[in-house]
Formats: structure tokens, C-alpha cells, sequence
């Protein structure tokens, strides 16, 4: 994501410059493919990533575990070439995208907030136990 980040903010404008650099045409051409569609590139990247690394590890073997804790030279190559090969994709995949990303972010977020409440329970249900406990103190 810092990759797609720095490419947006600090490549585009240079490349503005230089006709010699451009995206291909099923990118949109021109400087296109180096605007917010390279983050949605970026988070294509990353979730294909996950989902091979998702299907690695469920058969649960030992090389499933030594997939998952070594190989990182592999690994960021696999993701180099999956992000280089995204800008052959066309835009409008990444307009799909896009939506398929906001609803896994809520989702998330919910997923999130019921571990943030369910925390707040355990702790709380443990401050009761320790104030309960003799010499357990006035926490709350």
C-alpha cells in the first residue's frame, strides 16, 4: 500500500511530464492507472495475497506451516507481479471492486466493534472478580 501510495502522489505528477511511461489502454491510458485506481490495485493485490496464503495453509500440513513462516523473498516477488499484472486489468473490474471493498470494510468495522464491546465486558466482569477478592482493592 506505501508502494501504491508513493507511486499516486510522487510518480503520477512526473509522469505527467514524460509521454515515454504510460498505462495500457485496458488501464484507461495516460496517467490513469496511477491515480486512486492503483490503491484499489494495490488492495486487489493484497487480497489475492491472503486468499493464497488462505488456501496454503488449510490443509494444515507441515509444509502449510513452513510456507506461512518462510519463503518472503517468494512471497513479495508473488505480490510485485500480481500488482505489475493488475495494470492489464481493465478499470472497470476496479469500479467493481470498489464496492465489494466498502462492503467488506463495514463488515469489518461490525466485526471489529463486537470485539471492542466483548472486551469491555471480560474486563469489566474481571474488575468485579478482583474488587470481590479479598484485598482486591477499588479499581472501578
Amino acid at each position: 500500500m506505501i508502494l501504491a501510495i508513493v507511486l499516486m502522489y510522487i510518480f503520477r505528477p512526473l509522469i505527467k511530464e514524460k509521454e515515454w511511461l504510460e498505462c495500457t489502454e485496458s488501464s484507461g491510458g495516460g496517467t490513469d492507472c496511477f491515480g486512486i485506481s492503483i490503491i484499489l490495485r494495490a488492495s486487489f493485490t493484497l487480497a489475492m495475497y491472503h486468499f493464497l496464503i488462505l488456501i496454503i495453509l488449510c490443509p494444515r500440513i507441515a509444509c502449510s506451516a513452513a510456507f506461512h513462516d518462510g519463503l518472503w523473498i517468494l512471497k513479495n516477488i508473488i505480490m510485485m507481479a500480481v500488482f505489475i499484472a493488475s495494470f492489464w486489468i481493465p478499470n472497470d473490474f476496479f469500479v467493481f471492486w470498489s464496492q465489494i471493498c466498502r462492503v467488506g470494510s463495514v463488515l469489518f468495522l461490525i466485526v471489529q466493534a463486537y470485539f471492542i464491546l466483548n472486551s469491555t465486558y471480560i474486563f469489566g466482569d474481571r474488575l468485579i472478580e478482583i474488587q470481590k477478592e479479598p484485598n482486591g482493592g477499588t479499581y472501578a
